[in-house]
């Protein structure tokens, strides 16, 4: 298949086969989205990985199914999109009620003298505990944590406008294009119903950055960016996820999104005071001359914002194919990096997944600074 070709499902997009033992090749290449530079989407990456433990994991029982629990990586470099990505995998351990496996992701670059280096742009562990009985749930063990704001997740996703035409009806006209341009990949492989009370939502993911916000008044970590989503229907059920692998993979895609420059998507002057220090653990102290840099501002005002490490944990066994409510808000900041986090619901309010990750985020450099990478 050609390194140009586009799958046309998510199904499609997260599939790997087998090349030797344990490794893995996948069958489309990483797309770039969410980024400045012409590099690959993380979450193609990481949903790519996924499939790979998946692959390698002991074939369901009657009395004994392998469902991932948690999946913990570090992005080492740069994805390209101009080749494929080959997974080798190691199974660190495999009992009668779990197993490990430990996934490296390698590419092959292009170099000035015609050759290619061979790279790793991620390590990841995967953990699979076998489904336990009904019998064996303690009572009352049975409990998850609710949306920062679940007043504004009431509304029945079937009866909700599209990201599209949320876009079109109230967004200006300036946005739509450049916002489905920067994010391709989900109009392409979702239906998105964005929650219109979220500041993510209100400012575009940050291209609308000067839009005042139902959440401007909010402090930084209460502020959200939250839709309900599924994958794309296909005519003949063609994109229709039947797998749990594809399930784990399509969540893992969509859960990495958006979660680095998150804290650029919610910074406001608003989220700041000039006081001389700090004087609440809620407000943050940015000095006059950096205000200006840091308000109303997205991709341009800086040199790095990038995933580092992630942590994905499922509390149950996904189903993308229904409507999955997602809601994203930042927690930590300091030290050139950023801490936020993500989680997914189902309809029934369950929440189902977690992702956190600490990103980098370094400041552009001014005139009469160096730039460093």
């Amino acid at each position: 298949m050609s390194v140009s070709e586009k799958a046309p499902t998510l199904k499609e997009f997260v599939q790997v086969l087998p090349i030797g033992p344990n490794v893995y090749e996948s069958v489309y290449c990483c797309e770039a989205m969410g980024n400045v530079s012409s590099i690959g989407y993380g979450g193609c990456l990481l949903s790519q990985c996924v499939s790979a433990a998946f692959a390698n994991i002991p074939q369901d029982t009657a009395d004994r199914i392998y469902d991932v629990y948690s999946v913990l990586g570090t992005f080492l470099g740069p994805t390209s999109t101009k080749a494929k990505v080959q997974f080798r995998v190691e199974d660190v351990r495999t009992t009668k009620s779990f197993a490990t496996r430990k996934v490296e992701a390698w590419q092959d670059f292009p170099t000035n003298d015609g050759g290619s280096d061979r790279r790793r742009t991620m390590i990841l562990l995967a953990d699979f505990h076998v489904r336990e009985p009904s019998s064996a749930v303690l009572p009352g063990m049975t409990y998850s944590i609710p949306p920062v704001h679940p007043e504004s997740c009431l509304d029945d996703p079937d009866t909700m406008i599209t990201q599209q035409q949320y876009l079109a009806t109230k967004q200006p006209k300036s946005v739509e294009k450049p916002f489905n341009t920067v994010f391709p990949l989900f109009y392409r492989y979702l239906e998105m119903k964005p929650i219109q009370t979220s500041m993510g939502v209100q400012k575009a993911l940050g291209l609308n950055s000067r839009n005042k916000t139902t959440q401007d008044d909010l402090a930084l970590q209460q502020r959200t960016n939250a839709h309900w989503f599924k994958v794309k229907e296909v005519e003949g059920g063609k994109g229709e996820l039947t797998a749990r692998s594809e399930q784990a993979a399509a969540v893992a895609f969509v859960m990495d999104s958006a979660l680095a420059f998150l804290p650029l998507t919610f910074c406001t002057s608003s989220t700041y005071t000039l006081n001389p220090a700090p004087s609440k653990l809620t407000t943050t102290y940015i000095p006059p001359t950096l205000l200006a840099r840091a308000a109303h501002r997205f991709f341009d005002a800086v040199q790095a914002v990038s995933t580092l490490e992630f942590s994905l944990r499922f509390f149950d066994v996904p189903n993308a194919n229904d409507w999955l409510l997602h809601e994203q808000h930042t927690e930590n900041g300091g030290m050139g990096r950023t801490f936020s986090t993500g989680r997914v619901w189902n309809r029934e309010g369950k929440c189902i997944a977690s992702m956190s990750q600490q990103c980098i985020m370094r400041a552009k450099a001014q005139p009469g600074e160096t730039a460093k990478l």
